[in-house]
Order: C-alpha cells, then sequence, then structure tokens
C-alpha cells in the first residue's frame, strides 16, 4: 500500500505535532514568526517514507538523538543540516546522511527551500548491507559528513534517486502509483546509497571480501548464511571451523564484536523477519516462524526481535500485505490532499 498526503499550516506547534508524528519528535524555533508558513508532503510505502518539507521563512529544527538514518538534501534552496559532530549545507548538489543516537539540527533555510528527508531505518539498512557484504553487520553504519551528488559514486546515486522523484523534486508518479514498485525503489535507494556515501564498511565492500576474514571465521560465516538452520551449538560451530571453541569465540569477538552464536542468532532474526515480511498474515503465524528459525521460547523470540527491529513481530507480519499504520487526524487548522491511514 503507498498513500501520500499534503499538509499545510500556519500555526508552529501544529506543524512541530506533524513532524513528529511522522519522523520523531521535533522543535521549531521560528526566526520570523510573522511570515511562519509551512508544507509538508509526505510518501509512505512499505519500507520507505519519504517527506519534502517547505517553510515560507528560517526556522531551526531540533530533534532529540532518534533510533533511525535519514537521507536529506535540498532539491530546492539550501539547508544547514548538523547530526553529532558532523555538519553540511544541503542543496540540489549535495546530500547528507544523518546518523542515529545523535541529536540533529536544520536551520538557515534559504527562501523557498525544500527538504528532501527519506527515512531509513537502522536494522533495514544492516540487512542490506549484510547481503551486499554475504555476512552480517554487527557494528553501527557511520557516514561521512555529505555526499556529492554531481560527480563520481554520488553522480550515479543521484540517478537512481531520480527514480522516486520528478524533475521538479516531487514523488514521481512510479513511486506514488505501484506500492511494490515502491517498496523494491527503497531497497534500490538503500543499497545505492550504501555503495556511493563513504562509511565504515566502505573498504570492505571494494574488495573481495573472502581476503577480509581469516579462513576459520569465513568457513563459519559462509556455512551460518548459506543455511543458519544448519547449526544449532557453539561445539557444532568450532567444528565447521576446525579450531577450538575458546578460540573461534576470541576471532569472533575480535572480528564482529560478538562471539558466534549471537552471529547465529542474528542471521536467524533476519531470516525470520524477511519471512514476517512477505508473509500472508491470514495464513502465517509468528509462532511458526518463531520455531522455523530455531526460537523455541516465544516470548524471548519477542523480546529479541523488538529490540532488534524497534517493532513486535506481530507488526511486521501486519506490514507484509496492508502497512503499519498510523492515523493523523484531521483537525480544523490544516489541509491535507488525503484522509488515508498512513502505512508506516
Amino acid at each position: 500500500m503507498t498513500s501520500e498526503s499534503l499538509l499545510r499550516t500556519k500555526d508552529l506547534d501544529e506543524a512541530c505535532g506533524f513532524l513528529t508524528s511522522v519522523y520523531a519528535p521535533h522543535h521549531i524555533t521560528a526566526l520570523d514568526s510573522g511570515r511562519f508558513g509551512f508544507s509538508l508532503r509526505v510518501l509512505n510505502a512499505e519500507r520507505l517514507r519519504i517527506g519534502y518539507s517547505n517553510f515560507t521563512s528560517d526556522v531551526r529544527l531540533d530533534v532529540p538523538p532518534p533510533s533511525f538514518y535519514v537521507f536529506c538534501y535540498a532539491p530546492v534552496g539550501s539547508v544547514d543540516v548538523t547530526s553529532g559532530h558532523q555538519s553540511a549545507s544541503v542543496s540540489r548538489t549535495t546530500a547528507a546522511v544523518l546518523t542515529p543516537n545523535a541529536p540533529w539540527r536544520f536551520e538557515r533555510w534559504t527562501d523557498d527551500s525544500t527538504l528532501m528527508a527519506m527515512r531509513i531505518d537502522r536494522a533495514d539498512l544492516e540487512d542490506d548491507l549484510s547481503a551486499i557484504l554475504g555476512r552480517r553487520v554487527v557494528e553501527p553504519i557511520t557516514f561521512g559528513d555529505k555526499l556529492d551528488l554531481t560527480k563520481g559514486r554520488g553522480a550515479d546515486f543521484a540517478r537512481v534517486l531520480r527514480l522516486l522523484q520528478d524533475d521538479d523534486g516531487q514523488p514521481s508518479e512510479l513511486a506514488r502509483q505501484h506500492p511494490v514498485m515502491a517498496s523494491h525503489l527503497g531497497q534500490l535507494v538503500r543499497s545505492a546509497l550504501l555503495m556511493s556515501q563513504p562509511h565504515n564498511y566502505s573498504d570492505e565492500l571494494y574488495e573481495d571480501r573472502r581476503s577480509c576474514l581469516p579462513t576459520a571465521i569465513q568457513r563459519v560465516v559462509d556455512v551460518i548464511e548459506d543455511d543458519p538452520m544448519r547449526v544449532n551449538s557453539a561445539p557444532e560451530i568450532a567444528r565447521i571451523a576446525c579450531i577450538s571453541l575458546r578460540a573461534l569465540e576470541k576471532a569472533f569477538v575480535r572480528q564482529f564484536g560478538i562471539p558466534p552464536m549471537a552471529y547465529l542468532r542474528q542471521v536467524r532474526l533476519a531470516r525470520a523477519r524477511n519471512e514476517l515480511i512477505h508473509g500472508d498474515p491470514d495464513v502465517l503465524t509468528v509462532s511458526a516462524v518463531a520455531l522455523r528459525w530455531g526460537f523455541g521460547h516465544l516470548g524471548r523470540f519477542g523480546a529479541a526481535y523488538q529490540e532488534r527491529y524497534g517493532e513486535p513481530p506481530s507488526h511486521t507480519l501486519r506490514r507484509g500485505t496492508r502497512g503499519l499504520e498510523f492515523v493523523v487526524s484531521r483537525p480544523s487548522w490544516f489541509e491535507m490532499g488525503s484522509s488515508e491511514t498512513y502505512p508506516r
């Protein structure tokens, strides 16, 4: 399911409330309250949320540390963005990725600036990178401060980005009218971003991954990624590695920061999530998926899943066909282009 909505208001608190409902808690400081005006166009599809924000006067937006990434650039005008200790001025030619667990700030909006902000859940990005690398990503992905969209890999990414929007920087017909295509486009954009914007895994992306890992660890990673149900205990994993369990655990912690059984659980959780995303909630059950991927205790599976993906597994299953939903009421103070329920 894909939906698009348009909000307009001249009330600062109401604008703040809508941004909070779409992304995360926001605080807006209007530098010229007499001229304040706000509009936000939102495109929602499975695992894809893009907002286009416009203010009629300069404002400062402060966001407490969120749990997700945001890719942003300004198809019109420019906006200064800060994420933790990194900052950039985003425009039609320069983009930035704001990282989780650091405060964000948006300020110095030029006249008629439009900010495009695409929310990217941390787990989705890590799963995409894991698929590219052929192994689980354990350490958080940390991006550089900005991306030049005019040359090199940045220009390649800009071409992919144009699939999501038209020449005016608005959602494309392809993204708006075709929910399945929009979901696939979201994954394509995330993967293209990982290949274009420098981050702490970039060197590994462009190397032969088999040369990056010790032979014993690579052997275990290959078996787990190929069939995570093939092994069920630490001694079995040590036999595959052909080294002692103690040596293997030390090597895994040194390489990934977690022991091999924790790595195995992460892979199984990812496979379970993939099945829930694409499953029919009228046929599939969370308990069946949990058991299929080796989680015998449903409560512990739910807790581990919630911690990893930020939502209960039942919500993921419902989203598979109709999207997780959040409802924005229609009070009198704003105009909307749609009164639909929005998939999250």
